[in-house]
């Protein structure tokens, strides 16, 4: 027994490449929200009254204090206090001796002098504790033990609805779980495009043909050749599309030989555009699968059932698949070359399709006995 992980690159046919987009969904579970919001229901929830603070014994309570101050400093109180307290003395003399207008003349020079020296009054507030009265404070609890108790009667009142409520949302959630579940695992598989059918009908080898009379017997209308993804970008045909009826996924059935029937050259291995194909199918969300001609000929049954339990791994959200196919290393293209030279494909393939290249002109001469040097 064989084991495929899809995410992982391999070397190997068979291969099997899903996008991205689904394997990292199989781990994302619906929430209580998403199952919510497709029903339209509203979750509730659950808010409690809160409580008013307990008064406090002691408040704090706003002061403020005048004081003079100087930008000066030092220099103030050298000069300017003696100064200040000779006009002082002056303006009160003034003023016993009836000279009014000197008074007020030494109050502006006064004004004028602290101004220069930067001195100004500056008034401070600060905080300071007050114990408040005890009757007061006995009033202020029992308001406060009163609320505090009406409050705690109708968060107990409101828990009991919200707990209610809760448990009808939570059988209608459990009830629609699963379809609604399977609802969302079934949008991944929607592909971005679908696919045209062509009247034009493409040349499919003796292999291909067989391979596609054993996928029609067991997937009848799922199975689809000759059709293109209607899609503006460059397209490429898929070898065979399997169009799940069940999820809608679209996986490309490609099936790779070493050579050409017809010229005998290489035409998979590693630097042909099979990535880039691989891309272009992953890019629109369609899977693919590769099998070897091989593969396909010698076993035909497996294949169609790595095919199978693929669909099934998809459908249960896991991203492997057991099989029984024998496996194969792709080529290089030098081995492709030396493949070609030795017939290989005659080797496996039946008699009804063997490849004769005798007659055929079109061939690359590849007999390594026959070098021009």
């Amino acid at each position: 027994m064989n084991k495929i992980y899809f995410e992982k690159k391999s070397n190997f046919y068979p291969q099997i490449l899903i996008p991205e987009k689904i394997l990292n969904s199989f781990n994302n579970e619906l929430s209580k929200k998403d199952i919510c919001d497709e029903l339209n229901l509203k979750y509730p929830v659950y808010k409690s009254i809160p409580k008013p603070n307990e008064p406090r014994r002691f408040i704090n309570v706003e002061k403020s204090k005048t004081t003079f101050e100087a930008e000066n400093g030092g220099c103030f109180l050298i000069l300017g206090i003696p100064t200040i307290i000779f006009i002082v003395a002056m303006i009160i003399n003034f003023f016993q001796n009836n000279f009014p207008l000197f008074g007020f003349g030494f109050i502006i020079i006064l004004i004028v002098m602290l101004s220069g020296l930067g001195a100004k009054f500056k008034t401070k507030t600060y905080y300071e504790n007050e114990k408040i009265d005890d009757v007061l404070y006995e009033k202020l609890i029992n308001e406060y033990k009163e609320e505090s108790k009406k409050i705690d009667t109708e968060n107990q009142i409101n828990r009991v609805k919200f707990e209610n409520q809760k448990e009808k949302i939570e059988l209608i959630i459990n009830e629609n779980y699963s379809k609604i579940q399977n609802k969302f695992n079934l949008k991944k598989f929607i592909p971005e495009v679908s696919f045209n059918k062509l009247n034009v009908n493409t040349n499919k080898s003796k292999s291909e043909l067989y391979f596609l009379s054993e996928l029609f017997k067991n997937f009848k209308d799922e199975i689809f050749v000759d059709v293109i993804p209607s899609t503006t970008k460059k397209s490429l045909r898929p070898d065979f599309l399997i169009k799940c009826n069940k999820t809608g996924f679209h996986i490309d059935i490609e099936i790779d030989e070493p050579y050409s029937t017809e010229s005998g050259n290489p035409i998979h291995h590693d630097r042909t555009n099979d990535y880039e194909k691989n891309l272009f199918f992953l890019s629109i969300n369609w899977g693919i699968i590769r099998f070897s001609e091989k593969q396909i000929i010698q076993n035909t049954e497996e294949c169609i059932n790595l095919i199978k339990e693929t669909l099934n791994s998809l459908e249960n959200q896991l991203n492997y698949v057991d099989h029984l196919v024998p496996i194969e290393k792709k080529w290089t293209y030098e081995e492709a070359l030396i493949l070609s030279n030795q017939d290989y494909r005659n080797d496996y393939l039946p008699h009804n399709m063997q490849i004769d290249f005798k007659n055929n002109k079109n061939r690359t001469n590849l007999d390594f006995d026959e070098l021009p040097f």
